[in-house]
Protein backbone atom coordinates (compact mmCIF):
# COMPACT_ATOMS: atom_id res chain seq x y z
CA UNK A 1 0.00 0.00 0.00
CA UNK A 2 1.59 3.18 -1.12
CA UNK A 3 1.16 6.68 0.77
CA UNK A 4 1.47 10.24 -0.20
CA UNK A 5 2.00 12.38 2.19
CA UNK A 6 1.45 16.59 1.17
CA UNK A 7 2.87 19.54 3.17
CA UNK A 8 2.39 23.13 1.48
CA UNK A 9 3.60 25.85 2.65
CA UNK A 10 4.10 29.69 2.78
CA UNK A 11 6.41 31.11 5.43
CA UNK A 12 7.13 28.80 7.53
CA UNK A 13 10.70 29.06 8.13
CA UNK A 14 10.49 28.18 12.20
CA UNK A 15 8.50 25.04 11.55
CA UNK A 16 9.06 23.79 8.30
CA UNK A 17 11.98 21.53 8.88
CA UNK A 18 10.68 19.94 11.84
CA UNK A 19 7.47 18.95 9.87
CA UNK A 20 9.38 17.33 6.89
CA UNK A 21 11.72 15.45 9.37
CA UNK A 22 9.20 14.04 10.61
CA UNK A 23 8.12 12.98 7.35
CA UNK A 24 11.46 12.10 6.04
CA UNK A 25 12.62 10.06 8.87
CA UNK A 26 9.11 7.56 8.66
CA UNK A 27 10.42 3.67 8.51
CA UNK A 28 7.79 3.06 5.60
CA UNK A 29 9.18 2.36 2.80
CA UNK A 30 6.26 2.87 -0.13
CA UNK A 31 5.62 6.50 0.49
CA UNK A 32 6.15 9.47 -1.29
CA UNK A 33 6.37 13.09 -0.21
CA UNK A 34 5.17 16.26 -1.79
CA UNK A 35 6.31 19.74 -0.87
CA UNK A 36 4.75 23.00 -2.59
CA UNK A 37 5.81 25.99 -1.50
CA UNK A 38 3.63 29.20 -2.35
CA UNK A 39 6.29 31.39 -3.35
CA UNK A 40 7.90 32.29 0.42
CA UNK A 41 10.00 35.25 1.48
CA UNK A 42 11.37 34.58 4.49
CA UNK A 43 13.58 31.36 4.11
CA UNK A 44 11.29 28.86 4.19
CA UNK A 45 12.21 27.89 0.59
CA UNK A 46 15.63 27.76 0.80
CA UNK A 47 15.63 25.32 3.70
CA UNK A 48 13.22 23.19 1.61
CA UNK A 49 15.38 23.42 -1.55
CA UNK A 50 18.56 22.59 0.72
CA UNK A 51 16.56 19.09 1.51
CA UNK A 52 14.96 18.28 -1.82
CA UNK A 53 17.14 15.33 -2.68
CA UNK A 54 15.00 13.79 0.21
CA UNK A 55 11.88 15.00 -1.49
CA UNK A 56 9.55 13.25 -4.53
CA UNK A 57 8.30 16.10 -5.74
CA UNK A 58 9.45 19.91 -4.98
CA UNK A 59 7.99 22.90 -6.22
CA UNK A 60 7.35 27.05 -5.50
CA UNK A 61 5.09 28.64 -6.98
CA UNK A 62 2.04 31.42 -6.29
CA UNK A 63 -1.09 30.04 -5.41
CA UNK A 64 -4.30 30.87 -4.41
CA UNK A 65 -4.93 30.30 -1.38
CA UNK A 66 -4.11 26.85 1.15
CA UNK A 67 -7.16 25.47 -0.53
CA UNK A 68 -5.65 25.72 -4.28
CA UNK A 69 -2.52 24.40 -3.26
CA UNK A 70 -3.90 21.67 -1.98
CA UNK A 71 -5.54 20.60 -5.14
CA UNK A 72 -2.56 21.13 -7.21
CA UNK A 73 -0.81 18.92 -4.79
CA UNK A 74 -3.36 16.34 -4.34
CA UNK A 75 -3.31 15.80 -9.04
CA UNK A 76 0.46 14.97 -8.12
CA UNK A 77 0.14 12.01 -5.68
CA UNK A 78 0.25 8.40 -7.20
CA UNK A 79 -0.08 6.61 -3.78
CA UNK A 80 -3.45 4.19 -2.17
CA UNK A 81 -3.46 6.88 0.86
CA UNK A 82 -2.88 10.34 1.02
CA UNK A 83 -2.33 12.51 4.11
CA UNK A 84 -1.38 15.89 5.10
CA UNK A 85 1.47 16.89 6.55
CA UNK A 86 0.97 20.64 7.84
CA UNK A 87 3.98 22.68 8.12
CA UNK A 88 3.53 23.68 11.82
CA UNK A 89 2.67 20.21 12.50
CA UNK A 90 4.93 17.02 12.90
CA UNK A 91 5.03 12.97 13.47
CA UNK A 92 5.25 11.86 17.06
CA UNK A 93 7.70 9.22 15.95
CA UNK A 94 8.70 7.43 12.82
CA UNK A 95 6.32 4.67 12.91
CA UNK A 96 2.88 6.54 12.13
CA UNK A 97 2.58 5.71 8.75
CA UNK A 98 3.56 2.25 9.44
CA UNK A 99 0.67 2.26 11.97
CA UNK A 100 -1.77 3.93 9.69
CA UNK A 101 -1.16 1.68 6.78
CA UNK A 102 -2.37 -1.21 9.26
CA UNK A 103 -5.02 0.96 10.58
CA UNK A 104 -6.48 0.44 6.79
CA UNK A 105 -5.62 -3.10 6.43
CA UNK A 106 -6.95 -4.28 9.70
CA UNK A 107 -10.31 -2.11 10.02
CA UNK A 108 -11.04 -2.20 6.61
CA UNK A 109 -11.19 1.67 6.83
CA UNK A 110 -11.55 3.89 4.04
CA UNK A 111 -10.49 6.91 6.01
CA UNK A 112 -7.87 7.02 8.92
CA UNK A 113 -7.76 10.18 11.62
CA UNK A 114 -5.16 10.00 13.37
CA UNK A 115 -5.05 10.92 16.92
CA UNK A 116 -3.71 14.61 17.32
CA UNK A 117 -1.86 16.50 20.08
CA UNK A 118 -2.06 19.72 20.95
CA UNK A 119 1.34 21.28 22.48
CA UNK A 120 1.89 24.52 24.57
CA UNK A 121 5.38 25.08 25.42
CA UNK A 122 6.23 21.75 24.35
CA UNK A 123 3.85 20.02 26.81
CA UNK A 124 0.12 18.73 25.99
CA UNK A 125 -3.06 20.87 26.26
CA UNK A 126 -5.54 18.59 24.60
CA UNK A 127 -5.95 15.59 22.66
CA UNK A 128 -7.92 13.78 20.29
CA UNK A 129 -8.12 10.11 19.47
CA UNK A 130 -7.64 8.55 16.44
CA UNK A 131 -10.41 6.85 14.31
CA UNK A 132 -10.97 4.83 11.15
CA UNK A 133 -14.30 5.22 9.01
CA UNK A 134 -15.73 2.98 6.82
CA UNK A 135 -17.76 4.47 4.29
CA UNK A 136 -20.99 2.26 5.33
CA UNK A 137 -20.93 4.03 9.01
CA UNK A 138 -19.43 7.72 8.29
CA UNK A 139 -23.01 8.76 8.85
CA UNK A 140 -22.50 7.89 12.23
CA UNK A 141 -19.27 9.74 13.09
CA UNK A 142 -20.02 13.38 14.76
CA UNK A 143 -17.24 15.13 12.65
CA UNK A 144 -17.09 17.44 9.79
CA UNK A 145 -14.98 15.55 7.18
CA UNK A 146 -13.81 17.02 4.02
CA UNK A 147 -14.09 14.62 0.90
CA UNK A 148 -12.49 14.57 -1.93
CA UNK A 149 -13.92 12.25 -4.75
CA UNK A 150 -12.01 11.57 -8.02
CA UNK A 151 -14.27 10.09 -10.39
CA UNK A 152 -12.78 8.49 -13.77
CA UNK A 153 -15.85 8.30 -16.51
CA UNK A 154 -15.77 6.50 -19.75
CA UNK A 155 -18.80 5.78 -21.76
CA UNK A 156 -18.19 2.52 -23.53
CA UNK A 157 -15.21 4.77 -24.84
CA UNK A 158 -17.66 7.06 -26.79
CA UNK A 159 -16.26 10.05 -24.99
CA UNK A 160 -13.01 10.09 -26.04
CA UNK A 161 -10.51 9.51 -29.56
CA UNK A 162 -10.14 5.39 -30.19
CA UNK A 163 -9.35 3.51 -32.92
CA UNK A 164 -10.87 0.72 -34.78
CA UNK A 165 -10.77 -1.62 -37.71
CA UNK A 166 -13.09 -0.55 -40.14
CA UNK A 167 -13.66 -1.65 -43.72
CA UNK A 168 -10.14 -3.04 -43.94
CA UNK A 169 -8.36 -0.30 -42.76
CA UNK A 170 -7.67 1.48 -39.22
CA UNK A 171 -9.63 4.82 -38.36
CA UNK A 172 -9.58 7.16 -35.45
CA UNK A 173 -12.97 7.57 -34.08
CA UNK A 174 -14.42 11.28 -33.00
CA UNK A 175 -16.87 10.77 -29.54
CA UNK A 176 -19.79 11.23 -31.91
CA UNK A 177 -18.39 8.04 -33.74
CA UNK A 178 -17.36 9.63 -36.90
CA UNK A 179 -14.46 8.49 -38.45
CA UNK A 180 -11.49 10.32 -39.28
CA UNK A 181 -7.65 10.68 -41.16
CA UNK A 182 -5.88 12.92 -38.34
CA UNK A 183 -4.33 15.60 -41.14
CA UNK A 184 -2.42 18.72 -39.43
CA UNK A 185 -0.04 20.99 -38.47
CA UNK A 186 2.74 20.27 -35.68
CA UNK A 187 4.20 22.51 -34.01
CA UNK A 188 2.25 25.10 -33.66
CA UNK A 189 3.17 26.28 -30.57
CA UNK A 190 6.39 27.66 -31.90
CA UNK A 191 7.45 31.05 -30.11
CA UNK A 192 8.82 32.29 -33.64
CA UNK A 193 5.24 31.68 -35.68
CA UNK A 194 3.69 34.78 -33.77
CA UNK A 195 0.47 33.44 -35.11
CA UNK A 196 -2.91 35.00 -34.92
CA UNK A 197 -4.27 31.62 -33.59
CA UNK A 198 -7.98 33.00 -34.72
CA UNK A 199 -7.07 33.30 -38.18
CA UNK A 200 -4.69 30.07 -38.05
CA UNK A 201 -7.45 28.22 -37.74
CA UNK A 202 -9.64 29.68 -40.08
CA UNK A 203 -6.68 29.18 -42.80
CA UNK A 204 -6.36 25.25 -41.24
CA UNK A 205 -9.83 24.51 -42.12
CA UNK A 206 -10.18 26.35 -45.09
CA UNK A 207 -7.34 23.62 -45.99
CA UNK A 208 -9.12 20.77 -45.04
CA UNK A 209 -7.01 20.20 -42.18
CA UNK A 210 -8.72 18.51 -39.04
CA UNK A 211 -6.27 18.07 -36.49
CA UNK A 212 -3.20 19.09 -35.11
CA UNK A 213 0.02 17.69 -34.14
CA UNK A 214 2.05 17.31 -30.99
CA UNK A 215 2.99 21.17 -29.60
CA UNK A 216 -0.61 22.76 -29.86
CA UNK A 217 -0.56 25.66 -27.64
CA UNK A 218 -3.67 25.78 -25.06
CA UNK A 219 -5.75 28.21 -27.24
CA UNK A 220 -6.01 25.60 -29.97
CA UNK A 221 -7.14 22.50 -27.93
CA UNK A 222 -10.81 23.27 -27.88
CA UNK A 223 -10.53 23.64 -31.50
CA UNK A 224 -9.87 20.77 -33.15
CA UNK A 225 -8.19 16.82 -32.31
CA UNK A 226 -4.66 17.24 -31.38
CA UNK A 227 -1.81 15.43 -30.11
CA UNK A 228 0.16 16.10 -26.67
CA UNK A 229 3.32 15.34 -26.01
CA UNK A 230 6.60 15.16 -23.41
CA UNK A 231 9.96 15.66 -24.48
CA UNK A 232 12.08 17.29 -21.83
CA UNK A 233 11.30 14.24 -19.38
CA UNK A 234 13.98 12.07 -20.84
CA UNK A 235 15.73 14.37 -22.48
CA UNK A 236 17.61 12.55 -25.48
CA UNK A 237 17.28 13.33 -28.79
CA UNK A 238 19.93 13.10 -30.62
CA UNK A 239 19.67 16.74 -32.03
CA UNK A 240 20.56 18.00 -28.80
CA UNK A 241 24.27 17.50 -29.15
CA UNK A 242 26.82 15.64 -27.14
CA UNK A 243 26.25 18.10 -24.10
CA UNK A 244 22.49 17.88 -24.24
CA UNK A 245 21.77 14.77 -23.95
CA UNK A 246 20.96 13.16 -20.70
CA UNK A 247 19.81 9.75 -19.98
CA UNK A 248 18.87 8.73 -17.14
CA UNK A 249 19.59 5.66 -14.14
CA UNK A 250 15.70 3.95 -14.54
CA UNK A 251 16.12 1.50 -12.11
CA UNK A 252 16.89 4.05 -9.75
CA UNK A 253 13.44 3.78 -7.71
CA UNK A 254 13.54 7.84 -7.05
CA UNK A 255 14.12 8.04 -10.92
CA UNK A 256 11.17 5.96 -11.32
CA UNK A 257 9.17 7.81 -8.85
CA UNK A 258 9.75 11.62 -10.85
CA UNK A 259 9.44 9.89 -14.37
CA UNK A 260 6.07 9.02 -13.14
CA UNK A 261 5.45 12.55 -11.43
CA UNK A 262 6.84 13.72 -15.03
CA UNK A 263 4.33 11.97 -16.72
CA UNK A 264 1.06 12.24 -14.27
CA UNK A 265 2.20 16.80 -14.71
CA UNK A 266 1.84 16.71 -18.01
CA UNK A 267 -1.56 14.52 -18.34
CA UNK A 268 -2.91 17.04 -15.98
CA UNK A 269 -3.66 19.61 -18.75
CA UNK A 270 -5.22 17.05 -21.41
CA UNK A 271 -6.34 14.10 -19.97
CA UNK A 272 -10.04 15.31 -19.40
CA UNK A 273 -10.19 17.05 -22.98
CA UNK A 274 -12.27 14.94 -25.56
CA UNK A 275 -10.07 16.39 -28.06
CA UNK A 276 -7.00 14.89 -27.18
CA UNK A 277 -6.07 12.24 -29.90
CA UNK A 278 -3.24 10.80 -27.90
CA UNK A 279 0.68 11.30 -26.29
CA UNK A 280 4.18 11.37 -27.80
CA UNK A 281 6.95 10.68 -25.77
CA UNK A 282 10.35 11.36 -26.91
CA UNK A 283 11.38 12.71 -29.85
CA UNK A 284 13.95 10.90 -32.30
CA UNK A 285 15.78 9.53 -29.12
CA UNK A 286 19.20 8.21 -29.06
CA UNK A 287 18.37 4.42 -28.58
CA UNK A 288 20.93 3.51 -31.50
CA UNK A 289 24.25 2.44 -29.54
CA UNK A 290 25.57 4.12 -32.58
CA UNK A 291 23.95 7.66 -33.19
CA UNK A 292 24.46 11.62 -33.65
CA UNK A 293 25.06 12.37 -29.96
CA UNK A 294 27.48 10.44 -29.30
CA UNK A 295 26.43 8.97 -26.54
CA UNK A 296 24.06 5.96 -25.65
CA UNK A 297 22.15 4.68 -22.35
CA UNK A 298 24.19 1.25 -21.97
CA UNK A 299 27.57 3.36 -21.70
CA UNK A 300 25.66 5.63 -19.62
CA UNK A 301 24.75 3.29 -17.46
CA UNK A 302 28.41 1.16 -17.04
CA UNK A 303 29.61 4.35 -15.99
CA UNK A 304 27.47 5.23 -12.98
CA UNK A 305 29.34 4.50 -9.74
CA UNK A 306 29.46 1.07 -8.17
CA UNK A 307 26.46 2.08 -5.08
CA UNK A 308 23.60 3.12 -8.14
CA UNK A 309 20.94 0.61 -8.42
CA UNK A 310 21.74 1.32 -12.91
CA UNK A 311 25.28 -0.26 -12.09
CA UNK A 312 23.80 -3.38 -10.01
CA UNK A 313 21.81 -4.05 -12.51
CA UNK A 314 24.56 -4.24 -15.27
CA UNK A 315 26.79 -6.01 -12.93
CA UNK A 316 23.86 -8.55 -12.29
CA UNK A 317 23.20 -8.79 -16.33
CA UNK A 318 26.76 -9.47 -16.62
CA UNK A 319 26.38 -12.81 -14.49
CA UNK A 320 24.11 -14.11 -16.82
CA UNK A 321 25.63 -13.48 -20.20
CA UNK A 322 27.33 -16.16 -22.17
CA UNK A 323 27.66 -14.06 -25.61
CA UNK A 324 31.32 -13.21 -26.83
CA UNK A 325 30.30 -9.79 -28.43
CA UNK A 326 30.24 -6.69 -27.32
CA UNK A 327 27.81 -5.33 -29.89
CA UNK A 328 25.35 -8.11 -28.61
CA UNK A 329 26.10 -7.58 -25.16
CA UNK A 330 25.68 -3.77 -25.37
CA UNK A 331 22.06 -4.27 -27.46
CA UNK A 332 20.32 -6.87 -24.87
CA UNK A 333 21.46 -4.66 -22.10
CA UNK A 334 19.77 -1.88 -24.26
CA UNK A 335 16.38 -3.90 -24.35
CA UNK A 336 16.84 -4.41 -20.62
CA UNK A 337 16.88 -0.84 -20.24
CA UNK A 338 14.18 0.62 -22.75
CA UNK A 339 11.63 -2.89 -21.05
CA UNK A 340 12.49 -0.97 -18.21
CA UNK A 341 11.62 2.77 -18.92
CA UNK A 342 8.71 1.98 -21.01
CA UNK A 343 7.59 -0.11 -17.95
CA UNK A 344 7.37 2.92 -16.01
CA UNK A 345 6.38 5.77 -18.40
CA UNK A 346 3.73 3.31 -20.14
CA UNK A 347 2.06 2.27 -17.16
CA UNK A 348 2.37 5.44 -15.80
CA UNK A 349 0.14 6.89 -19.08
CA UNK A 350 -2.22 4.50 -19.10
CA UNK A 351 -2.81 5.44 -14.94
CA UNK A 352 -3.18 9.26 -15.26
CA UNK A 353 -4.64 9.37 -19.41
CA UNK A 354 -6.90 6.18 -19.32
CA UNK A 355 -9.15 7.15 -22.16
CA UNK A 356 -6.40 8.38 -24.53
CA UNK A 357 -4.32 7.28 -27.00
CA UNK A 358 -0.78 6.03 -26.02
CA UNK A 359 1.82 6.27 -29.48
CA UNK A 360 5.06 6.22 -27.28
CA UNK A 361 8.57 7.48 -28.30
CA UNK A 362 8.52 9.18 -31.53
CA UNK A 363 10.80 6.66 -33.98
CA UNK A 364 12.56 8.47 -36.97
CA UNK A 365 13.66 6.50 -40.35
CA UNK A 366 16.27 7.32 -42.48
CA UNK A 367 18.11 5.65 -45.30
CA UNK A 368 21.32 7.16 -43.47
CA UNK A 369 21.60 4.65 -40.43
CA UNK A 370 22.99 7.00 -37.95
CA UNK A 371 19.51 8.71 -38.27
CA UNK A 372 17.68 5.80 -38.02
CA UNK A 373 16.82 6.23 -34.10
CA UNK A 374 14.13 3.18 -34.16
CA UNK A 375 15.99 0.23 -32.86
CA UNK A 376 13.73 -3.02 -33.72
CA UNK A 377 14.29 -4.36 -30.21
CA UNK A 378 13.52 -1.68 -27.97
CA UNK A 379 10.43 -0.99 -30.15
CA UNK A 380 9.19 -4.50 -29.17
CA UNK A 381 9.60 -3.84 -26.11
CA UNK A 382 7.69 -0.83 -26.15
CA UNK A 383 4.85 -2.55 -28.43
CA UNK A 384 2.82 -3.97 -24.76
CA UNK A 385 2.29 -0.01 -23.66
CA UNK A 386 1.51 1.80 -26.98
CA UNK A 387 -2.21 2.02 -29.23
CA UNK A 388 -0.17 2.64 -32.17
CA UNK A 389 3.67 3.71 -33.21
CA UNK A 390 4.62 7.07 -33.94
CA UNK A 391 7.39 8.07 -37.37
CA UNK A 392 9.29 10.75 -38.70
CA UNK A 393 10.00 9.96 -41.94
CA UNK A 394 13.13 11.35 -43.85
CA UNK A 395 11.66 15.14 -45.51
CA UNK A 396 11.91 13.35 -48.99
CA UNK A 397 9.15 13.18 -51.99
CA UNK A 398 8.31 9.70 -51.89
CA UNK A 399 6.36 7.57 -49.42
CA UNK A 400 8.67 5.54 -48.28
CA UNK A 401 6.09 2.45 -48.43
CA UNK A 402 8.57 -0.43 -47.96
CA UNK A 403 9.85 0.56 -44.35
CA UNK A 404 6.20 1.25 -43.43
CA UNK A 405 5.20 -2.02 -44.09
CA UNK A 406 8.42 -3.29 -42.63
CA UNK A 407 7.32 -1.48 -39.30
CA UNK A 408 3.89 -2.98 -39.34
CA UNK A 409 4.85 -6.23 -39.87
CA UNK A 410 6.71 -6.04 -36.87
CA UNK A 411 4.55 -4.32 -34.75
CA UNK A 412 0.59 -5.06 -36.31
CA UNK A 413 -0.06 -1.91 -34.90
CA UNK A 414 -1.24 1.55 -36.74
CA UNK A 415 0.83 4.45 -37.82
CA UNK A 416 0.98 7.74 -37.13
CA UNK A 417 2.82 10.15 -39.51
CA UNK A 418 4.23 12.92 -36.54
CA UNK A 419 6.20 15.24 -38.18
CA UNK A 420 6.83 15.48 -42.47
CA UNK A 421 6.59 17.90 -45.19
CA UNK A 422 8.09 18.36 -48.80
CA UNK A 423 10.68 21.02 -48.32
CA UNK A 424 11.19 23.58 -51.68
CA UNK A 425 13.52 26.08 -52.68
CA UNK A 426 11.90 29.77 -52.07
CA UNK A 427 14.19 33.04 -52.83
CA UNK A 428 17.67 32.49 -51.26
CA UNK A 429 16.72 30.74 -48.04
CA UNK A 430 18.68 28.21 -46.75
CA UNK A 431 16.04 25.55 -46.41
CA UNK A 432 17.11 22.18 -44.66
CA UNK A 433 16.07 19.21 -46.22
CA UNK A 434 17.13 16.14 -48.31
CA UNK A 435 16.26 17.07 -51.77
CA UNK A 436 14.11 20.14 -51.87
CA UNK A 437 11.57 20.66 -54.27
CA UNK A 438 11.83 23.57 -57.08
CA UNK A 439 8.79 25.77 -56.05
CA UNK A 440 6.07 24.92 -53.36
CA UNK A 441 3.78 24.17 -56.73
CA UNK A 442 5.48 21.26 -57.02
CA UNK A 443 6.12 20.83 -53.01
CA UNK A 444 2.39 20.66 -53.23
CA UNK A 445 1.95 17.73 -55.90
CA UNK A 446 4.33 15.86 -54.46
CA UNK A 447 3.11 16.51 -51.08
CA UNK A 448 -0.33 15.04 -52.06
CA UNK A 449 0.78 12.23 -53.43
CA UNK A 450 2.92 11.08 -50.74
CA UNK A 451 -0.33 11.92 -48.67
CA UNK A 452 -2.37 9.62 -51.13
CA UNK A 453 0.27 6.94 -50.76
CA UNK A 454 0.30 6.77 -47.04
CA UNK A 455 -4.01 6.91 -47.01
CA UNK A 456 -3.85 3.94 -49.40
CA UNK A 457 -2.21 1.77 -46.49
CA UNK A 458 -4.55 -0.22 -44.23
CA UNK A 459 -2.67 0.96 -41.35
CA UNK A 460 -1.17 4.69 -41.78
CA UNK A 461 -3.93 6.90 -39.00
CA UNK A 462 -2.62 9.87 -39.83
CA UNK A 463 -0.12 12.32 -40.83
CA UNK A 464 1.36 16.10 -39.68
CA UNK A 465 2.91 18.61 -41.36
CA UNK A 466 6.54 19.89 -40.08
CA UNK A 467 5.78 23.98 -38.61
CA UNK A 468 2.87 26.35 -39.77
CA UNK A 469 5.17 29.02 -41.07
CA UNK A 470 8.59 29.14 -41.42
CA UNK A 471 10.77 29.96 -38.58
CA UNK A 472 14.53 31.46 -38.08
CA UNK A 473 16.28 28.81 -37.03
CA UNK A 474 16.76 24.65 -37.86
CA UNK A 475 17.85 22.62 -34.92
CA UNK A 476 19.73 24.90 -33.40
CA UNK A 477 21.84 26.44 -37.03
CA UNK A 478 21.04 29.24 -39.16
CA UNK A 479 18.59 28.44 -41.68
CA UNK A 480 15.12 28.71 -42.23
CA UNK A 481 12.49 25.54 -40.94
CA UNK A 482 10.04 25.56 -43.92
CA UNK A 483 6.05 25.91 -42.98
CA UNK A 484 3.15 25.36 -44.69
CA UNK A 485 2.00 28.57 -44.71
CA UNK A 486 3.85 31.76 -45.58
CA UNK A 487 4.37 34.99 -43.21
CA UNK A 488 1.44 36.39 -42.01
CA UNK A 489 -0.55 32.87 -42.67
CA UNK A 490 -0.71 33.23 -45.99
CA UNK A 491 -1.46 30.53 -48.27
CA UNK A 492 1.42 29.20 -50.50
CA UNK A 493 1.08 29.28 -54.06
CA UNK A 494 0.11 25.64 -55.53
CA UNK A 495 0.70 24.50 -51.84
CA UNK A 496 -2.29 25.28 -50.31
CA UNK A 497 -4.77 24.01 -53.00
CA UNK A 498 -2.76 20.50 -53.52
CA UNK A 499 -3.19 20.05 -49.67
CA UNK A 500 -7.38 21.03 -50.07
CA UNK A 501 -7.96 18.58 -53.06
CA UNK A 502 -5.86 15.61 -51.19
CA UNK A 503 -8.07 16.53 -47.78
CA UNK A 504 -11.13 16.16 -50.33
CA UNK A 505 -10.13 12.79 -51.71
CA UNK A 506 -9.88 11.48 -48.20
CA UNK A 507 -12.46 13.03 -47.27
CA UNK A 508 -14.83 11.42 -49.92
CA UNK A 509 -13.11 8.15 -49.47
CA UNK A 510 -13.79 8.07 -45.76
CA UNK A 511 -16.83 6.23 -43.84
CA UNK A 512 -19.41 8.72 -42.00
CA UNK A 513 -19.69 6.82 -39.28
CA UNK A 514 -18.35 3.60 -37.28
CA UNK A 515 -19.85 0.45 -38.11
Amino acid sequence: MKISIITVVLNRKDSILRAMNSVINQKYENMEYIVLDGGSTDGTFELVKSNQDKIDFFKSQKDKNLYDALNKALELATGDIIGFMHSDDYYSDENVLTDISEAFLNNNADLVCGGIKYLRDEKISRQIPSIEINMKNILRIHAFLFLILIIQCNLNGKDYITIKEIAGRSWLVNPGGQLFFAHGITHVSNKDANLNFRKFSEMCKEAGFNAYGYGCPEPLRQDMPFIDSWNHLVPISYYRGKNGVRFLDVFDPKVQKKLEFGVKAKCLSSRDNPNTIGYCWTDLGSWPLDNPSGKNWVNFIRQLPKDKPGQKAYQNFLKTWEGSSEKLRDLAFLRIIAKEYFRIVGNAQRKYAPNHLVFGERFGISSLSIYRTMVPEVLEEMLPYVDAIAIQPPFQSEFPKEDFDKIYQLTQKPILICDFAIRFKDEGKDIRSWKPEPDSIAAGKAYAQYIKDAFKTKYVIGSFWCNPVDTAKGFGKLGVKQGFFNQGILPRPGLYKSVQQVNQVIKNMTPIKEI
